[in-house]
């Protein structure tokens, strides 16, 4: 019974998200984390009789606006306190071209790791191009529990982020044999340490169009491949792994929020 660790539901991409779920529920997905990006916007919720989908709430690098940090983690705290979500995220350093300036990036990174700890949860993150200030920040927060989200980085980043303590989440990226990187960083991760995700409706499998959480028993595949593990102990490693880090109750037919 696999987790996909992060699936944009609300996305308007995403089409009739019940047909989406009862997809996922065939491949033998039963809970999927939605993740958020903007705390002033309206969060969905989905409920499916057969996949439980989890709520997270973030402040994705890309809203975060200069002048409106302080706003912008006020509403992300009443977001939280309203929603009752199981995570933070998604939350991070983006230092591609026509991002915001990411000084601000970190400011709004910082207090959203402040309100994690504050409520006792963990943090999706998003890290691009930004590696070396991302683990500056986290050296400065003790104990900060958490998933960077959608790896596609070297292996020597990977043992980095693990040896701080934090999981690594693949997704339909090491399906693709042109990824080299990211198909060596998931041979570096200790599997106690491995997540899967769609990131739905970004990063599909090799030769499919969009990526939904039924893709997650190819990702699957694909890393027992890489790795030379078994196939169900990976997908039962990486469920373990993500209802460790998100407190998910043992999974079973049911809705939730």
């Amino acid at each position: 019974m696999l987790v996909d660790a992060l699936a944009h539901l609300e996305d308007p991409r995403v089409a009739r998200v019940s047909a989406l779920l009862d997809r996922a529920a065939e491949a033998g997905v039963h809970d999927v984390i939605c993740g958020a990006t903007d705390p002033e916007a309206a969060l969905p919720a989905f409920t499916h009789a057969r996949v439980r989908v989890h709520g997270a709430c973030g402040l994705h690098p890309r809203v975060v606006d200069a002048a409106r940090v302080s706003l912008q983690l006020d509403a992300l705290a009443a977001q939280i306190a309203r929603a009752r979500p199981i995570a933070i995220g998604e939350c991070g350093l983006d230092a591609r071209e026509a991002m915001p300036d990411l000084d601000d990036q970190v400011r709004a990174l910082e207090g959203a790791i402040l309100l994690a700890r504050a409520h006792d949860l963990p943090v999706i993150f998003h890290v691009v191009r930004a590696t070396e200030r991302f683990l500056d920040v986290i050296a400065r927060f003790e104990g900060v529990r958490g998933v960077v989200h959608g790896f596609t980085g070297a292996a020597e980043v990977a043992r980095a982020l693990v040896e701080r303590g934090l999981f690594v989440s693949f997704g339909g990226a090491v399906t693709d044999l042109r990824a080299r990187r990211a198909r060596a960083a998931a041979r570096a991760v200790p599997i106690d340490r491995l997540l899967v995700e769609s990131d739905t409706p970004d990063h599909p499998a090799a030769g499919l169009a969009a990526s939904e959480p039924s893709m997650l028993p190819v990702v699957v595949r694909a890393l027992a491949a890489l790795r030379g593990d078994d196939e169900e102990a990976v997908a039962r490693a990486t469920a373990e792994n993500a209802r460790g880090l998100f407190g998910l109750p043992p999974s079973q037919m049911g809705t939730a929020r």
